[in-house]
């Protein structure tokens, strides 16, 4: 299963947001908006995603494990 990059769920006819209505065409506009703030936001908090990937404590101790093995 691969998770959608963007998600939306109406709560008055799903509170338990099981129908992702992100690609129904009768809530673009709404969609539209929304990550249409999200970028500004994230463009004023200069947010590190914007720059792309960034890698995660998970990941830093995972490859450290790998690189002590391969030591």
């Amino acid at each position: 299963y691969e998770s959608p990059v963007v998600e939306l769920y109406d709560l008055k006819k799903d509170a338990v947001e099981i129908e992702n209505v992100a690609e129904d065409p009768a809530y673009q506009s709404v969609s539209n908006d929304l990550l249409a703030k999200l970028w500004d936001w994230m463009e004023s908090v200069d947010d590190c995603l914007l720059e792309g990937p960034t890698r995660t404590p998970f990941y830093q101790s995972a490859i450290g494990l790998y690189e002590e093995q391969k030591a």
